[in-house]
């Protein structure tokens, strides 16, 4: 039940912070209903979770409890948004989480280096695509070599685009004033 994740989830967290952890919590908005991996497949959606779902609830709950970090799901969620993954989707990072639950920590996504459900689109466009949705880092980790690509086309665009680049210097002051918190 959504009331024995957050409470188990919350306590562990909570063990976590007082370790000087930072707590992520993952997979926003939720990977319960899917019934396919998005590092190993492709076309994975869920076509139930909305807005309002008891889903959202848990996150809200791990928010409120003081997670510095959220890491946001490669699925596609159709019922929040039918054409793009959660991690590339304004409605789910900036609409939902930052604003329906008030997050004002940093967004990760989940693998965008090597995940199949994210395969369609390039590097570059991976990348773009969730800074401009909202999230602060992009996470590359199963196929690090696709980093320069991505940093080379964000660094381009923030120079050309007033409106992506004001995105980027949002997600590096939360970067920096998260480390700050953490580092003391």
């Amino acid at each position: 039940t959504p009331e024995s994740v957050t409470t188990h989830a919350n306590a562990f967290s909570a063990g976590l912070r007082d370790a000087g952890v930072a707590v992520a919590i993952k997979h926003f908005p939720g990977l319960g209903r899917v019934t396919a991996d998005t590092d190993s497949t492709a076309d994975v959606v869920d076509d139930v979770t909305t807005t309002d779902d008891e889903q959202i609830d848990v996150f809200r709950s791990g928010i409120d409890a003081g997670a510095e970090l959220v890491m946001v799901s490669t699925a596609v969620y159709s019922r929040i948004d039918p054409d793009q993954p959660a991690a590339f989707s304004p409605a789910v990072v900036t609409d939902l989480l930052r604003g329906d639950l008030g997050f004002d920590g940093l967004v990760i996504t989940d693998d965008l280096s090597g995940a199949e459900q994210v395969h369609a689109w390039s590097p570059a466009d991976r990348a773009i695509s969730a800074i401009d949705a909202g999230v602060d880092l992009v996470l590359v980790s199963k196929v690090p070599d696709v980093a320069p690509e991505m940093v080379q086309a964000v660094v381009h665009l923030a120079r050309v685009d007033d409106g992506f680049r004001a995105k980027v210097e949002t997600a590096w002051q939360r970067v920096v004033a998260a480390k700050a918190t953490l580092l003391g």
